[in-house]
C-alpha cells in the first residue's frame, strides 16, 4: 500500500476518474476450483490505488480471499445507458488490513457511507494491479489498459 505517484504516472487520468465517480463493484474470488462474485459498495483510495469495501468475514468471497488473495471484478456505471459501454475490469490483492492501514481504509469508508457502521462486516482493500477500461459509444471509443509496475 506504499505505492508512489512515480509509479502511477501511466495511470491515464480517466480510469481513477470513472471509478470515482461509481459506487458498486462486483468481486470475484476463487476457492481451488470454483469462483465466487459478491457485489460490494467501495471506495477508491487514489493514493493506494485501491478499492475499499465492506462485508461480512462469514461469506464465501471473503473467505476465499483470505486464503487466495488474487481476486478479480468489475465495474459499471451507476446508471446504464443503451449503446455505451462502459466499465473497468480489474484483478488486484485482497488485504485484510490491520492497525493504521484499517484505521485508514475504515476512515475512508466511513466518510462516504456513515450508514455502514450500523452494519455487521468488516472494511477490506483490494490493491488494483492491473485494470483495463472500456469506454465507448455505439462501438466507438477507447480501451485503455493500465498494469502495476514490479
Amino acid at each position: 500500500m506504499t505505492e508512489t505517484a512515480s509509479r502511477l504516472k501511466t495511470l491515464d487520468d480517466s480510469i481513477p476518474k470513472f471509478i470515482s465517480q461509481q459506487t458498486v463493484l462486483t468481486m470475484a474470488s476463487f476457492d481451488e476450483l470454483y469462483p465466487h462474485c459478491a457485489n460490494c459498495f467501495y471506495v477508491y483510495h487514489p493514493d493506494w490505488n485501491a478499492l475499499i469495501f465492506k462485508s461480512d468475514e462469514n461469506t464465501r468471497h471473503i473467505k476465499y480471499a483470505v486464503t487466495n488473495s488474487f481476486v478479480g471484478g468489475t465495474i459499471l456505471p451507476d446508471t446504464l445507458k443503451k449503446g455505451v459501454t462502459q466499465g473497468i475490469q480489474f484483478k488486484g490483492i485482497f488485504i485484510s488490513p490491520s492497525g493504521l492501514l484499517q484505521e485508514e481504509a475504515s476512515k475512508v469508508y466511513y466518510s462516504k457511507y456513515p450508514f455502514a457502521r450500523a452494519m455487521g462486516g468488516k472494511v477490506w482493500v483490494i490493491e488494483l494491479t492491473d485494470l483495463v477500461f472500456t469506454d465507448k459509444v455505439f462501438a466507438i471509443g477507447k480501451k485503455l489498459h493500465w498494469q502495476k509496475e514490479e
